[in-house]
């Protein structure tokens, strides 16, 4: 698929989600595997499959907390952490945001020798840029709504899927998106929050 394609696959299959979402389901389990796209005479159409890890919104108890379930590559800090009670339409987000990262890379944004591993890497890393990634013609408007997707704080990523397409239709059209690239002093202020140890070496080094 072009660059274009990608982009408009993902738009598509942020839009079904909305619809899902409207309805107070929540995916919980997307990834690649379970977008089939269709090439017909109006172009790519893709369709979301498997609601099998689907929960009501409001529906408690349907999982244990602490318990992982989905695909580590994909799901977000909280949904790798067993903290199922925190999953809400953000969540999906996060992972429609690494389907995009995985189609432009070529690669998820974490990935290691198992599924624990993975799933570690999603709490305590960030992702790394796409040019590190084997990515680097992508443009700078739509890495940045790839990283905003994937940001560990909910609160920090798109409010909901229609939000994400809306902005996946301005990256199309040319227009400002309203994502905006991450400053690198915020970028190290997080990684010395997550790794308080391993900054505190650096910093003693730095002042040896």
């Amino acid at each position: 698929l072009s660059l274009e394609e990608q982009v408009r696959v993902v738009q598509g299959v942020a839009e079904g989600v909305h619809a899902a979402h409207e309805t107070g389901l929540v995916h919980r389990d997307l990834k690649p595997q379970n977008v089939m796209v269709e090439r017909g005479a109006a172009g790519l159409r893709p369709h979301v499959l498997d609601f099998g890890l689907a929960r009501e919104r409001q529906a408690p108890g349907l999982t244990e907390s602490g318990v992982i379930a989905g695909t580590p590559a994909y799901m977000p800090p909280e949904q790798a952490r067993g903290q199922v009670h925190a999953l809400d339409r953000r969540s999906d987000v996060y992972a429609l945001g690494a389907i995009l990262y995985r189609l432009l890379a070529g690669r998820p944004p974490f990935d290691g020798a198992s599924d624990l591993e993975v799933a570690m890497r999603v709490v305590c890393e960030e992702p790394p840029p796409l040019r590190a990634r084997g990515a680097p013609d992508v443009p700078a408007e739509l890495q940045s709504v790839v990283l905003r997707c994937l940001e560990k704080d909910p609160a920090r990523r798109y409010p909901t899927a229609l939000a994400l397409a809306e902005d996946l239709g301005r990256f199309l059209r040319g227009e400002p998106v309203s994502a905006r690239p991450v400053a690198w002093p915020a970028r190290a202020w997080r990684r010395i929050r997550r790794s308080p140890a391993w900054s505190a070496s650096i910093a003693a080094l730095a002042v040896a």
